[in-house]
């Protein structure tokens, strides 16, 4: 429509300064310098998940803030990192406490299997089997010996 009508009555129209207009037109197709920061910050994003892949974003950030200058929120990498699909891999661990893996108890049966009196004899097994990660069968099997 410029054509037809000038800039400065287009503009006035829309509500838009005509220095405005001149500075978009001049912009068409250029990245501005809000984009070509979050563009470069994913790029450390990605680079740095490659080389520690368990990091959260939290971690992430400081690594990237200790070998760069760059400023930055750490809500801008969450942001990225959501665009960018970039997930931590973290391994969860069950706490395995210290020492023996099983506690041994003398043989006092000895295969004397008779009983005197009843309870006189009695038995337990504890079974345990890990299936996929949890913990199935556990239970507590008591036998009674009587005569």
């Amino acid at each position: 429509m410029r054509n037809e009508y000038s800039i400065q009555f287009l503009c006035s129209l829309m509500g838009v300064n005509r220095s405005g207009y001149y500075k978009w037109r001049k912009r068409q197709g250029k990245i501005n310098q809000y984009w070509q920061k979050r563009q470069q910050l994913v790029s450390l994003l990605k680079a740095q998940h490659n080389r520690f892949p368990s990091y959260g974003y939290h971690r992430l950030a400081a690594v990237i803030r200790n070998e760069t200058d760059l400023l930055f929120s750490d809500n801008l990498v969450h942001k990225c990192c959501r665009q960018c699909s970039i997930r931590s891999k973290i391994h969860h661990y069950k706490y395995k406490k210290t020492g023996r893996e099983n506690t041994f108890y003398p043989n006092t049966v000895a295969g004397k299997w008779n009983a005197k009196r009843p309870l006189e004899l009695v038995v337990s097994d504890m079974t345990i089997l890990k299936h996929k990660g949890k913990l199935h069968g556990m239970g507590i099997c008591f036998r009674y010996i009587q005569q």
